[in-house]
């Protein structure tokens, strides 16, 4: 009979009494996961965490990131190792990191995706810092006689 996912058995049949119940399979961690029959349980990756007894580890949720390559349980044992995403910045379901947002685009935090600059405003910046992207105030006023409908991103094309 294999242990179920989320539990390892490590003995590799060197004692029958190690294999002679299921009581003899160990729980994961938190932090840690295991398919069924599994020899030991693994450290899940970045992007993702779990509780014990694992069958296999949850994402980190858009707009939260958690950076760790599977180095230390301690790092994926709670939802709380996703970290929020500053402004400026934004993540999908079960990121590593957080992305700054595109030109023409600013948000304000937490965010599975960035917000187009309104209307008659753009946003210029080619990705560089968090820091150009963290509020719609960040988002010029077209020159005179330009205009935006809020999704051209560069000055230079804005219709005349």
């Amino acid at each position: 009979m294999p242990c179920d996912a989320g539990t390892y058995l490590e003995d590799n049949g060197t004692a029958a009494t190690y294999h002679n119940s299921k009581g003899n399979c160990i729980g994961c961690q938190a932090g840690m996961y295991s398919e069924s029959s599994a020899g030991k349980c693994n450290i899940c990756s970045s992007g993702t965490w779990s509780n014990k007894l694992a069958p296999k580890c949850k994402k980190c949720v858009a707009g939260k990131y958690l950076e760790d390559e599977s180095t230390n349980a301690e790092l994926h044992d709670d939802i709380t190792d996703c970290l929020t995403c500053l402004p400026g910045t934004y993540s999908i379901l079960g990121s590593k990191l957080c992305n700054i947002c595109k030109s023409g685009r600013y948000s304000l935090g937490s965010a599975a995706s960035c917000n187009n600059c309104t209307a008659g405003t753009f946003l210029f910046d080619n990705s560089l810092t968090r820091e150009a992207h963290d509020s719609i105030d960040k988002c010029n006023v077209c020159r005179g006689g330009k205009y935006s409908g809020g999704t051209i991103w560069a000055p230079d094309t804005n219709k005349t």
